[in-house]
């Protein structure tokens, strides 16, 4: 078990023997509000009611519980979470009782680390309508497992809705072991508090049809929440940025529209690389500055997993429409990427209409607050001189740097070895890189530094825009060498 939960629940379990379940809370003899049932079937957003956290202190006040959950049921919250847990999260069951008073037709999540299937009477009583469950919590032996099952079974059986909390393989396997129709994917990991957002969407591959899945963790944005949603996931979970939000009726409704549109509109671009990253099918191989249908042809039939369409000034800048001739010749093959330096809206016209999949934004951008709010796959590409180029708080879900040119991209120089080495430590061994590989050295940089993805232009060209398609053999060669 990680050593916080432990923490949590032996600190709870003695405030159990000493305050009773109830933890010293007048709770009433039998619910008085309506059990409101989750429409996890048309996406559900969930907002969180949490005054601080063991990873981030204290996150805020919160003087009025109720009047923080009147802003977001009006922004469209369809679940309101309100933790109970009172040492490590500063919540209580009043709390949730308030609340829950106050809007009766809300469906309320009771976020706390429940340990005993008495609990879940209490929990009914209060007028919570979902109860979470933590696997970590339950997940040390076979005993433990049994004892999982028999809250999930209680909780069923007093009419509550079960959140099954998970954050790896192993966790899901047990979810599914007891039943478990409604599973959250945490990107927190709980021992070192680190969040790899990215890992939820390999791990929902695991959900079989008919289990509902939520992405707990990690949103900061409504570009967040749209990812979320266009990766299929069922509901999102969001808590500390919308308690530290100034306007959160306002933020909630901008997440709600864009998780929204992501479900009615679901892309597979970053659910399909991030699933052959984490399954080991790695490095994805992005082939760029393609201009000809030829080129596309084969790369692709070489291996490639995506190829780019330069649409800033470069001697290898495509129009939109030999972009749009391209992607019909090669349809899903391969994914297809628009690489710009601004607001292109010949790129944007592209992705919006699904011509290509995502939109390469090269270069340095002075804010995200536009990127923020769209509703189309975006990523980042960055020169880097040094480390502080890195934009380590950019909402981009991976972040390909390149060596710092003039020419932005294609320049066909090798980023320092120095700053490789600092982002893959910062990225967490999540390295994404261009610049200067080459059939050559392609083997090389794999092993060394075992990339998440690899891109590539004028190291396989004849000359700008034009691809040796020797090269591009001899690339794909090496790769398959540098894995033996």
């Amino acid at each position: 078990m990680a050593e916080i939960l432990k923490k949590i629940n032996d600190v709870r379990q003695k405030k159990i023997e000493i305050q009773g379940f109830t933890f010293g809370h007048v709770i009433p003899s039998a619910r008085k509000v309506p059990l409101v049932v989750p429409d996890f079937e048309n996406g559900i957003v969930i907002c969180e009611i949490k005054r601080g956290s063991p990873s981030a202190g204290v996150i805020g006040e919160i003087k009025n519980p109720v009047e923080l959950a009147g802003n977001y049921i009006s922004g469209g919250a369809g679940v309101i979470s309100v933790l109970t847990e009172e040492d490590h999260f500063f919540g209580s069951l009043n709390d949730l009782m308030d609340v829950k008073n106050k809007y009766p037709n809300a469906c309320i999540l009771r976020k706390d680390f429940i340990q005993y299937e008495e609990e879940m009477d209490i929990t009914y009583r209060a007028g919570a309508d979902m109860v979470l469950l933590i696997v970590a919590s339950y997940n040390d032996c076979d005993a433990s497992r049994s004892h999982l099952k028999k809250l999930y079974d209680k909780a069923i059986a007093v009419g509550l809705t079960p959140l099954v909390e998970t954050h790896n393989e192993d966790e899901i396997n047990v979810a599914l072991g007891i039943g478990a129709k409604v599973i959250g994917i945490n990107t927190r990991d709980l021992k070192t508090f680190v969040i790899d957002r990215n890992k939820a969407y390999y791990l929902k591959k695991m959900l079989p049809e008919g289990v509902y899945s939520i992405y707990e963790s990690g949103i900061r944005s409504s570009y967040e929440g749209y990812l979320a949603g266009s990766g299929g996931f069922k509901g999102i979970l969001v808590g500390t940025s919308l308690v530290k939000d100034a306007s959160p009726k306002k933020a909630v409704s901008e997440l709600v529209k864009n998780y929204t549109c992501g479900l009615k509109n679901q892309r597979s671009f970053f659910q399909s690389i991030f699933t052959a990253i984490y399954s080991g099918n790695k490095p994805v191989v992005k082939i760029c500055g393609i201009t000809t249908v030829e080129d596309a042809e084969k790369a692709i039939h070489s291996g490639a997993d995506i190829v780019g369409f330069v649409m800033a000034d470069s001697k290898r800048k495509v129009s939109y429409e030999t972009v749009e001739t391209i992607c019909k010749a090669i349809g899903n093959r391969a994914f297809k990427v628009a690489v710009v330096t601004d607001f292109s809206e010949d790129a944007i016209r592209l992705v919006n209409e699904r011509v290509i999949d995502a939109i390469q934004f090269h270069g340095f951008l002075q804010t995200e607050d536009e990127l923020k709010k769209v509703t189309y796959p975006w990523y980042r590409a960055v020169n880097m001189s040094e480390i502080s180029d890195y934009p380590k708080e950019s909402m981009s879900p991976f972040i390909l740097i390149d060596a710092f040119s003039e020419e932005k991209g294609g320049s066909g120089k090798r980023i320092d070895d120095h700053l490789v080495n600092e982002v893959t430590e910062l990225t967490g061994n999540h390295l994404c890189i261009a610049g200067g590989i080459t059939p050559e050295n392609a083997g090389e940089i794999i092993k060394k530094y075992k990339p998440d993805i690899i891109d590539l232009s004028s190291g396989v060209e004849s000359e700008p825009g034009i691809k040796n398609h020797k090269r591009i053999e001899q690339l794909f060669e090496e790769i398959k060498r540098s894995k033996e």
